[in-house]
Order: C-alpha cells, then sequence, then structure tokens
C-alpha cells in the first residue's frame, strides 16, 4: 500500500471553525480518500448533511451545491478528472481537456462505482479506481453549515490562491510524488 501523509485542508480565508484531515492511500488499482471533518473551535453551526438515499448510489450532477468531498487529477498530458463524492453515496466524475474546459463538463465514463462510506462519525473514506499517469492531485471538500435557518458554504482545499476558492488550479495541486512508501 503507497500513501502519504495527512494533508490538512483549511477554510477559504481561514473562515470557518472546521479543518479536514484528508489522506491519499493506493493499493493495487485502487485509490482510497480519507476525509476527517475536525471542529477547531465552539461553534453552534452544525454541518448540513444531504438527505440519505435509498438503494444503490446514484452518478448525480451539482452535489458541490452540498456538503460533498472532492479529488482531482492531473495527468502527464495535462487533462484532468474532477470527482464529487456525497456522504449519502452520490457521486460523479468529470474529465477535462483544460482549466474548467469543456464548460460544462462532460461526464467520465469509470471503470468501477465508487464506494463512499462512513468510518465514524464525521470519517468517511472514498474508494475508486486508480489511474496511470497522474501527475499531481488536489483533496477538497465543500461544507455547507446551518445556523438556525442560515446556510453557509465553505470551501476546504489545502491551500488556496487569489480572491476566491478554485478547486480547478491546477497551480495548487500537490505533485504525487508527494505519496511515499
Amino acid at each position: 500500500m503507497i500513501t502519504q501523509d495527512n494533508i490538512t485542508l483549511i477554510p477559504f480565508k481561514h473562515h470557518g471553525p472546521w479543518k479536514i484531515e484528508a489522506k491519499m492511500l493506493r493499493g493495487g488499482s485502487q485509490w482510497v480518500l480519507d476525509y476527517k471533518i475536525i471542529k477547531t473551535t465552539e461553534t453552534d453551526q452544525e454541518i448540513n448533511w444531504p438527505s440519505q438515499m435509498d438503494g444503490n448510489p446514484l452518478r448525480r450532477t451539482g452535489l458541490w451545491n452540498e456538503t460533498c468531498f472532492e479529488a482531482f487529477f492531473l495527468f502527464e498530458d495535462n487533462t484532468y478528472e474532477e470527482w464529487n463524492f456525497s456522504p449519502n453515496g452520490s457521486w460523479n466524475c468529470f474529465g477535462f481537456e483544460s482549466y474548467r474546459l469543456p464548460d460544462p463538463p462532460k461526464e467520465k465514463e469509470v471503470a468501477a462505482i465508487p464506494e463512499i462510506k462512513e468510518v465514524s462519525k464525521n470519517n468517511f473514506q472514498v474508494t475508486i479506481p486508480s489511474r496511470d499517469l497522474v501527475k499531481a492531485f488536489s483533496l477538497t471538500t465543500v461544507l455547507k453549515v446551518k445556523k438556525e435557518e442560515d446556510l453557509q458554504t465553505y470551501f476546504l482545499a489545502h491551500t488556496h490562491a487569489f480572491d476566491k476558492a478554485d478547486f480547478h488550479n491546477q497551480k495548487l495541486f500537490l505533485p504525487l510524488n508527494k505519496i511515499t512508501l
């Protein structure tokens, strides 16, 4: 099993009482992505979890409009994939030829449906097929939180740039050589 150290995902502009400890492991033909939500300060906000699904996981668009975990994989030819995973089991994978193109994104064929499971309270693991020729990656999270009737969105990544959260910014991806034995 190949793994890497925990990656701390922080909210954009460091606002918000949460962080995520994420890590990626590769075993054979699979990536295992681990996302652990940690409250860093006391708050009366609560995470707004997506509604539970009945039956098999569904491939759905727009998961980033709810609490979801994401993974980006940049390939040697500079194309990349965006994976979205809902805690309720819904998922999707999009392929991009270059920065945010095509727009709207196209769903990408995948070798296997991801497995999304809650390991413990606020700790989720996702298993997806691994791909060859990956040169960089990024693990990210969108948290929807509520305080009374108000909803807020937090965008968490290992680093942020510019004046807006942008998970597609390949300059912020981590080189795959960050994964060690």
